[in-house]
Parts: C-alpha cells; structure tokens; sequence
C-alpha cells in the first residue's frame, strides 16, 4: 500500500495504492493532504496535532508526551463539503479525527433511506471502533469544509501496543457509543417522527450550540425520516416559536429549548 502524488495547483491529490502496484477505484483515498509553501510546516501540523488529540474523547487523559508521539505520525487532508470520506466496507487503512468542520455518519437502510449515525465535529474520531473490525461499517461525508488528521492503522496499533492503558480509555468511550446507538434504535421503534425530529435537534444542540447550520434533508437523515415530513415538522415548531430560520434558512435557531425538550424522547442525545 502507498500513496500515489498527482499535482494539483497549490496542493498535492494522493490516490491510496493497494496490492500490486495498481490503483484500486473502490479504495480510492479521497481528499488532498496538504503540501504547500503554506501549509507544509511539520511543527503546525503536529502542534494542532496535539491539541486535537488531546480535547478528543478517549485521548484526554494521555500524558504530553503520549499525545505528542501520537502527533509525529498525523497527516492532514481537506475535503470539499458533500466529498465522500469514505465508504462503507472501505477498508480502515486510516484513522481519521476532525480538526475542522462537520462530518456525517451514514447508513443506507434496505428502503434506500439514508439514515445519519452521528454528526461529528472539532475532535471527533470518525472510525475508532472500525478500526478493529478492518472495514468501515458506515459512510463519512462533509458537511462542510472540513480538515481531518489522519494515522495509518499499522502507526495506530503500534501506538496501543506500547501504551496499553490508552486501549481501556478508548473501549470506555466506544462502549458509551454503543449504549447510545442501542438506545436509539430502540426508542426509534416506539416514537412518533415529532418526537425523532424534537431528539434530533436537541442531541445536536448538545454537541453544537442552538444556532444549527444543518439542511432539512441533514435533519432528515438524523430523525430517519423524509425531507417533506422534516419540513412538515419543522413549519410547526416555527409557528410554535420554538424555532426560528435565518435569513436564506441556512441556520436554523432554537428558540425554546424547553418546549423542545418536552417534544423530544426523554433520554441522552442520540447523534
């Protein structure tokens, strides 16, 4: 496996190579990793690195020089907003942490209905668990501009096979994970979809703020739903005043957080 170069102006784009020597299109890495008079500076890169590290959950509690020997092996990449991280059944050659932007999580249900696992943002990991597994077990598309610092698997395990204690604190964060998916594929059963849309909101305004920068069809996908219920719902709590738009609707506000509580599913946030 490598990385092939082709030049792009102000960037270098890199195909992943695996096997034999032939770029696979399936495999494909998606993404430019920054190498330019600009942002090639190895010192920067390790730097916000580091400070990514250590605000992700499962990370924290790793000394400075861990999180620094973590740093060293980070590449960095950009990706477009709607650009396919990647896919599911991809194999997990990488993991990927965000340092700017927003990312979805995504399933394909048997209906053909994209169903959004998890927003993630500024130091989420994207692909802990599947690391583990060898393939992704989901799709990451951005959502916006978005930077990711990438290690390869093989530096990664190397890493947790000389820190042992951090494989403790990153099972704790995917076991929370896990209880958070379990809950909401079972609450999913028994809600009515005002109630999905309501969790939806409210688990994002957890991790984002009250001021939203999702799209209907992106709220949607959350709540596990069609576009014209979401915007169905939504014109509801509009006229509720429990939310409100900006102008051009590229933001949606929450208004009334506690009338949306009681709408919502009485249980943690599921995004």
């Amino acid at each position: 496996m490598h990385l092939r170069p082709v030049d792009k102006v102000g960037t270098t784009f890199y195909t992943l190579t695996l096997g034999f020597g032939h770029s696979n299109p399936d495999h494909t890495f998606r993404g430019y990793l920054l190498k330019s008079r600009k942002t090639d500076n190895k010192s920067l890169t390790r730097q916000n690195a580091a400070q990514a590290f250590r605000q992700s959950e499962g990370f924290e509690k790793l000394s400075v020089e861990e999180i620094d020997e973590l740093a060293c092996e980070t590449k960095t990449a950009l990706y477009k907003k709607g650009e396919i991280i990647f896919r599911e059944d991809d194999p997990t050659d990488f993991l990927y942490l965000v340092q700017e932007g927003l990312v979805r999580l995504y399933k394909m249900t048997p209906s053909g209905v994209e169903l959004t696992l998890t927003v993630a943002g500024h130091a989420d990991t994207l692909n802990s668990a599947a690391l583990f597994l060898g393939a992704h077990y989901a799709s990451a598309q951005a959502l916006s501009e978005v930077t990711i610092l990438m290690v390869t698997r093989q530096s990664f395990f190397t890493f947790l096979a000389h820190h042992p204690h951090a494989i403790i604190e990153i099972t704790t964060v995917l076991a929370r994970r896990i209880r958070k998916g379990d809950s909401r594929a079972i609450s999913m059963l028994g809600i009515d979809v005002q109630a999905r849309i309501a969790t939806s909101l409210m688990s994002l305004a957890a991790k984002f703020g009250a001021k939203l920068p999702f799209s209907q069809k992106e709220i949607a996908n959350c709540a596990g739903t069609t576009t014209e219920t979401t915007s169905r719902v939504l014109s509801h709590l509009k006229e509720q005043g429990i939310i409100a738009y900006t102008p051009k609707r590229r933001i949606i506000l929450l208004s009334d957080m506690k009338k949306l509580g009681q709408l919502a599913y009485s249980d943690e946030g599921w995004i």
